[in-house]
């Protein structure tokens, strides 16, 4: 399955993948733990059982994945180089943008906000 590089399709465990999380965060930890510097060789087990080095880096973002995972969270890995619409960014944040905004701005003759007259209540304006 190739690898897509859009940051909207998060992994959403189910079960079964939270229990293997589990299990394998614990062996990631307990490499991470013996070897805390250096590139990891991972090895994949198919036909011809290559090995794969990795970088150190993402050793720690597996294991970052597979902890959240094991939570039963979804996960999705975005690069810091991502360029990001607002809708998108809105997505992996989970906070719902409005179709369209409205902003009452009022103010007092000072230019300031009108205020209420409890500092502890929630400022209402109008």
């Amino acid at each position: 399955m190739p690898v897509s590089m859009s940051p909207i399709n998060p992994a959403a465990p189910d079960d079964d993948d939270v229990t293997v999380a589990a299990e394998a965060l614990e062996k990631v930890q307990a490499y991470l733990r013996h070897h805390p510097d250096g590139r990891a060789t991972v090895r994949l087990i198919d036909e011809d059982e290559s090995d794969l080095l990795v970088p150190h880096g993402a050793v720690v973002l597996l294991a970052r994945i597979l902890a959240h995972m094991a939570r039963g969270h979804s996960v999705s890995v975005v690069s810091t180089h991502a360029e990001l619409t607002t809708q998108q960014a809105a997505h992996i944040a989970e906070f719902r943008l409005a179709c369209s905004w409205s902003i009452d701005v009022r103010t007092t003759q000072d230019g300031g906000p009108p205020q209420t007259n409890s500092p502890s209540s929630p400022r209402r304006w109008g």
